[in-house]
């Protein structure tokens, strides 16, 4: 993928596992203490819908191209209306 992109998704993907250890760190002593030894069932519950979601709904990427994978997310998408807002400034 473009360097432009992959910083930022590397920037937002960790800024969100920090917010979610943090939310699991928070969460984890009070369900311990509700649930005891069924305290991880809480979060299978999550990683499950984690995995389905990506099963079903994120497309396969292995063996395609970047070019490849943003046409056919444009073509699944087409519907769909977004505007390209560049962030760089016009010199």
């Amino acid at each position: 993928f473009d360097a432009k992109y992959v910083t930022v998704a590397m920037s937002a993907s960790s800024q969100l596992n920090w917010v979610c250890n943090f939310i699991v760190g928070l969460m984890f002593p009070s369900l311990n203490a509700r649930l005891g030894p069924y305290t991880f069932g809480v979060f299978a519950v999550v990683l499950l819908l984690s995995f389905l979601f990506t099963l079903i709904w994120l497309p396969e990427s292995k063996g395609t191209t970047a070019e490849e994978l943003e046409a056919e997310l444009v073509k699944k998408n087409s519907s769909s209306v977004f505007h390209n807002v560049s962030i760089t400034a016009n010199s």
